[in-house]
């Protein structure tokens, strides 16, 4: 474990992975590197992830929400303002404010965006798009949000959308508004989600040359985690070749692409320990509507402690979590997870 530690640092410099960001961030990148490679747990998580609702107007084959019931309801701005009390983050941590859920769905969101950014933290969240009208665009921009992901799961040619995220041709519409309103700024920047399985494989390249030619910042490719869906996953002998198509793609049409593949594979799969590694587990926790701490989003009620007994950086530390650290690879809610696994 210490030989690839030492191997992540210089090549997640190699791989340049950090080159994108200023100064600053390529040193907190490179230190979070070499922390992960060495299994480090950080004093706290560098991301959080809050169940803001769980409501959503579309029911995609491929989302845990349905195999999870959860309820449909929306966290309430006391508790909101609670959770954010409790986390002790440091500046620059990352807050993701969905659950299962769309987000532009709650009437509070953009004051939630207000909430986390007033304390010096980053503030994002993914769509599906649909809701994201001439009125919402221009809130978003307004809000302070930093990151938008988007999803959409056809290029508006395939048949992909009966499956998966329907109206792919309005939302690519919108995006490209998006784009356009929000001209020469940095903020927020703006990527589109993709599941890949074997419905949304053929759409992933024209998504790919349609992103560079609206102007998108870059694509971000989502393995199927198979037990939360009837869909059939990409075929094993061809999962990896597929990957590595796409990012080859998206380096000659000069669209960002974002994947596990980039940590499980090639020189970054000494990033997580040979690429048997869970990507999350060092740096992220999960809260849930009423407040309670998971350690992923597909389990959001594998419960570790609660924000109204403890503190964050109590329960991260907690017995529960540093046992599921040590044991999650042969638990049978992780180890078919597509995140850890590239056999």
């Amino acid at each position: 474990m210490i030989r690839d530690g030492l191997w992540s640092g210089a090549l997640h410099l190699a791989c340049g992975l950090s080159e994108r960001l200023p100064a600053a961030g390529r040193s907190r990148t490179i230190l979070e590197a070499v922390r992960k490679s060495l299994s480090i747990v950080p004093e706290l998580p560098t991301w959080v992830q809050i169940e803001t609702t769980n409501r959503c107007n579309f029911s995609c084959e491929m989302c845990p929400r349905n195999l999870l019931q959860l309820p449909d309801a929306d966290m309430d701005r006391d508790t909101f303002e609670f959770v954010l009390s409790r986390l002790g983050l440091q500046p620059g941590s990352l807050i993701t404010l969905f659950g299962l859920g769309e987000p532009l769905i709650h009437p509070d969101i953009f004051w939630m965006v207000r909430q986390v950014r007033e304390r010096g933290l980053v503030a994002g969240f993914t769509t599906n798009g649909v809701l994201m009208t001439k009125k919402k665009q221009k809130r978003i921009l307004d809000s302070g949000l930093e990151y938008l992901r988007i999803s959409i799961d056809d290029d508006g040619l395939g048949d992909a959308a009966d499956k998966l995220h329907s109206a792919s041709i309005k939302v690519m519409e919108r995006s490209e508004e998006l784009v356009r309103l929000r001209g020469d700024a940095q903020e927020p920047e703006i990527l589109w989600n993709v599941v890949a399985s074997t419905y949304s494989a053929p759409s992933i390249p024209g998504l790919i040359t349609k992103a560079a030619a609206v102007g998108i910042d870059g694509v971000n490719i989502i393995n199927l985690v198979p037990r939360f869906s009837n869909l059939a996953p990409l075929p094993e002998d061809r999962r990896v070749a597929l990957f590595q198509e796409w990012h080859t793609m998206g380096q000659k049409k000069g669209v960002r692409i974002q994947s596990t593949f980039g940590d499980r594979f090639g020189l970054a799969r000494f990033f997580y320990g040979g690429g048997h590694e869970c990507p999350q587990l060092l740096n992220y926790a999960y809260v849930t509507m009423d407040g309670k701490i998971s350690p992923c989003c597909h389990l959001p009620r594998v419960i570790f402690g609660d924000l109204r007994e403890q503190t964050l950086d109590k329960i991260w530390h907690g017995e529960k979590f540093r046992r599921f650290r040590k044991q999650y690879r042969t638990m049978p809610t992780c180890k078919d997870c597509r995140l850890l696994l590239w056999k």
